[in-house]
């Protein structure tokens, strides 16, 4: 349950490996739970990379200790987490993060074309890039707990997250994602 950002290979090591020593194939890793580690351009707000001192090199890491282990693994790119505050609310901060601007950056990265664009091209591209083809790797998952995200006349929850989208706008997001 680590961000990229926070990558620790000795915990890693530790929790792959009782995953696997419990019978487990394959692992799930939301590397990229709340957006955190996503840079933003100060002048467009759009993603201009990963931020420091994320590593996709930490994300190609973790890929090979799977792979010690027997492990296949799915990484997960986004997650409802993207548009919700959190315990401390809007106006508390993540990492110096305030997290009402995270929120509504992360919500113009997944809901404007310019947004989704930008996140392809200096985010996604870059990390396929950098961790090619690997064999530990299970796959990616573009969106974690999306129903979460949707305005709430448009979904039966009774929880949805500070910032919505319209179905429309999450169908759109994860197609582009997936290819």
């Amino acid at each position: 349950a680590m961000e990229l950002s926070s990558f620790d290979s000795s915990q890693m090591q530790r929790e792959l490996r009782e995953a696997s020593e419990q019978g487990a194939t394959a692992v799930r890793w939301n590397a990229f739970l709340k957006g955190l580690d996503l840079a933003f351009d100060t002048s467009t707000g759009l993603v201009s990379g990963l931020a420091p001192p994320a590593s996709f090199s930490s994300l190609r890491q973790a890929l090979d200790i799977a792979l010690e282990h027997g492990l296949l693994m799915q990484i997960v790119l986004a997650t409802s987490h993207f548009l919700r505050c959190g315990w401390g609310g809007c106006d508390s901060t993540v990492d110096k993060i305030v997290n009402r601007e995270r929120v509504e950056r992360n919500h113009k990265m997944m809901t404007t074309e310019r947004g989704i664009q930008a996140y392809l091209d200096n985010f996604i591209q870059p990390m396929l890039e950098e961790i090619g083809p690997h064999p530990a790797l299970f796959g990616f998952l573009a969106m974690n707990e999306g129903y979460f995200t949707v305005h709430a006349e448009e979904n039966l929850l009774t929880f949805v997250t500070d910032k919505t989208m319209s179905l429309t706008e999450l169908q759109r997001f994860v197609n582009r994602v997936a290819g």
